[in-house]
């Protein structure tokens, strides 16, 4: 899908893409676009930053607060660099092309992305907890990458609420958030029967042995202190998932 309000450009990256036999849909306002996305949820959303009305960065922000949206791919498209880009990035954007476009770079970015979705076998769902949007989109895109379909939930009454809806695989939850925190959710699945085996992995800045035991104690499998490597945070996913053998 294409949402930039240059209607040439638009239909010009439409014509490149099903020459290379994607299907296509193309809006021109981001109040559209984003009306369009809802309804056909499409693979992957080619954005433009400057746009009237509201522009790219702020689609940008209501995309990743919305439970249906949030997990498609965007790439942005921009006459301009700099911070908006960076910013673009930082909102969860997983690459950006200025224009004029390199339209085989482009089209070998899609390539990789949609292989990449369709490549992914026994898929896990994974729901990561916390108010830090900077962690949340780096652990997004990093479990992406492993095959995992992420989840975002800023609080615990929005974990809630995705839980409700589809139960995840693994939760990955930070201690400390307002309306409600780590604890409270933890207790909040450990009292429901539905919701008691999840496992849950809290991600956490405390050092103390207190909220560690406390966590165990409501039922968390692993206490990880922040900052943790990569690494280490996937052997733990995957540990807990069954998916490696303990060392």
């Amino acid at each position: 899908m294409v949402v930039d309000d240059d209607q040439d450009l638009a239909k010009l990256i439409k014509l490149n893409l099903e020459k290379y036999g994607y299907e296509v849909e193309v809006t021109f306002t981001a109040r559209e676009g984003l009306e369009k996305a809802r309804e056909i949820r499409p693979d992957l959303l080619l954005l433009d930053i400057l746009m009237p009305e509201i522009n790219g960065l702020e689609t940008l922000e209501i995309l990743r607060n919305d439970l249906k949206l949030q997990n498609i791919p965007v790439i942005l498209i921009s006459a301009v660099g700099g911070l908006h880009i960076d910013e673009g990035l930082r909102l969860g954007a997983i690459h950006c092309f200025t224009k004029p476009i390199d339209y085989d770079e482009l089209m070998g970015k899609i390539d990789h992305i949609i292989y990449s979705m369709q490549s992914v076998e026994n898929t896990r769902e994974i729901l990561i907890v916390d108010d830090n949007w900077d962690l949340v989109n780096m652990l997004k895109a990093l479990f992406q990458s492993r095959g995992f379909t992420p989840q975002i939930a800023l609080n615990g009454v929005k974990a809630l609420e995705i839980i409700q809806e589809k139960k995840p695989h693994v939760i990955l939850l930070d201690l400390f958030m307002p309306e409600m925190d780590g604890f409270s959710l933890l207790k909040q699945l450990k009292k429901r029967e539905e919701t008691r085996d999840i496992p849950v992995i809290v991600l956490t800045c405390s050092h103390s042995k207190k909220d560690e035991n406390k966590s165990y104690l409501l039922g968390a499998r692993k206490f990880l202190k922040k900052p943790f490597s990569e690494d280490t945070l996937i052997y733990e996913v995957q540990r807990t998932l069954g998916m490696v053998e303990e060392v």
